[in-house]
């Protein structure tokens, strides 16, 4: 368990293994995008929610930090696509 902050001020906080993110954490973007899910060897790796600056999420699973397969998207305007 810990919290890493990169030089740009990218912040993960949660499980490491061998110095990379893995299993459950929180990872945020200085550019605003935020991810709280599951790692594997430093990427978003299964079931997570991405949330971009602008409010947007994405919930559903990730393969080697691509979503993949059914999600469930949420737009700041509260309109909902399965």
């Amino acid at each position: 368990e810990g919290e890493a902050v990169t030089a740009d001020g990218t912040r993960y906080t949660g499980t490491f293994v061998a110095g990379m993110p893995e299993g459950s954490g929180t990872l945020i973007t200085t550019d605003g995008l935020r991810y709280e899910g599951s790692f594997l060897q430093g990427r978003p790796h299964g079931e997570g929610v991405r949330t971009s600056a602008d409010g947007t999420s994405l919930a559903g699973r990730f393969v080697n930090g691509l979503a993949e397969g059914t999600a469930v998207v949420t737009l700041p305007s509260g309109l909902v696509y399965e």
